[in-house]
């Protein structure tokens, strides 16, 4: 059976002084994941996408809320969580290889992958006013 070790990963400063107004589509989180086979991502946090129209929400999001495909990067996320991508560059719109993070997430990291790790909110317009954030990044190479 296999032995998993968790390790965790120094992260790159994220936005401060908070509050802040993120206007990038990615913000990079590690500068280059290689060697792990999963990724063990929480995060907590308060942030507002669309200040004035939407309410606060949490790494979660706000479930419940559905708006249209093209106001979102994964439609089957709610709008405002927090999300993943492991490659790509931070000014990239698409959503290829993205991922939900919310407040926890294990993910298999693609084999042989090796870039950057960004974090980004479930909503195509910016700026979103972030309250609160703080993110851990674990890795692991399971052993037998």
């Amino acid at each position: 059976m296999p032995v998993v070790s968790w390790t965790q990963i120094d992260i790159n400063p994220l936005p401060a002084p908070l509050p802040v107004d993120i206007i990038v589509p990615w913000w990079r989180l590690v500068d280059t994941i290689r060697g792990a086979t999963h990724l063990m991502i929480n995060a907590t946090g308060n942030w507002t996408a669309l200040p004035g129209l939407l309410a606060p929400c949490d790494p979660d999001g706000l479930a419940g809320l559905v708006l249209p495909a093209d106001r979102v990067v994964l439609p089957d996320a709610p709008p405002g969580a927090l999300i993943g991508r492991i490659g790509g560059s931070s000014a990239s719109l698409k959503a290829e290889g993205a991922f939900v993070i919310g407040s926890g997430c294990v993910v298999t990291v693609p084999a042989g992958s090796i870039g950057p790790l960004f974090f980004s909110f479930n909503i195509t317009a910016r700026p979103v006013h972030v309250t609160t954030i703080a993110i851990e990044v674990s890795r692991a190479t399971p052993s037998l």
